[in-house]
């Protein structure tokens, strides 16, 4: 069954199981999607997949309709994924001596001729090359780039600097810059 998100919420917040796969069922593929680009692997993924939506269930009552229910569980999603790489003992962002004397080092610029990843990769190829990054450079492209964060934004949401940000998110590009040109290399050599 189809219900609107108003229906959906108030069944959620009576606790009725009917309505509560229906939201699971309506946003889950896109939620896992999300967190798939966030993490190395589908265990991962489907830990974190199943925490969200534990806080949703668990919050409905909290939501407010400032945006759509879609955006809020969104929300949380990108929430669970920082917790979980926190929980891991991972805190991506922390910089050693050698990261702030990179930091310091002037920025590459991007070449011109950079051509939109879309056009040249399959969903799935992008997913494995994001996928390659580091875990603190995946976490900042896919916040920043992916789902539209301002280095403020991502700042705020994972305890650290917008500087640390900026810095993590060129690395990132950086980064996926050399794999992107390692594969076309491997292309051309194929052919």
């Amino acid at each position: 069954m189809d219900f609107s998100d108003e229906k959906i919420i108030e069944g959620c917040l009576k606790r009725d199981n009917l309505f509560r796969e229906a939201l699971y069922h309506k946003y889950s593929g896109e939620i896992y999607a999300r967190i798939l680009r966030y993490t190395r692997n589908k265990a991962d993924a489907d830990d974190i997949m199943q925490e969200t939506f534990i806080h949703v269930f668990s919050h409905i009552g909290q939501f407010k309709k400032k945006s759509g229910l879609g955006t809020w569980i969104h929300s949380i999603a990108i929430h669970e994924v920082a917790a979980f790489y926190k929980i891991k003992d991972r805190y991506l962002l922390g910089e050693t001596s050698v990261e702030k004397k990179m930091r310091q080092q002037p920025e590459e610029k991007a070449d011109e001729e950079e051509i939109s990843m879309k056009r040249l990769f399959s969903y799935n190829t992008l997913l494995e090359i994001i996928q390659q990054l580091p875990d603190g450079y995946r976490m900042m492209f896919n916040l920043c780039e992916m789902d539209g964060y301002s280095s403020e934004e991502a700042a705020k949401l994972l305890h650290c600097s917008p500087e640390n940000c900026r810095s993590q998110l060129s690395r990132a590009k950086k980064q996926l810059r050399e794999i992107i040109n390692s594969i076309k290399q491997k292309k051309l050599q194929d052919e």
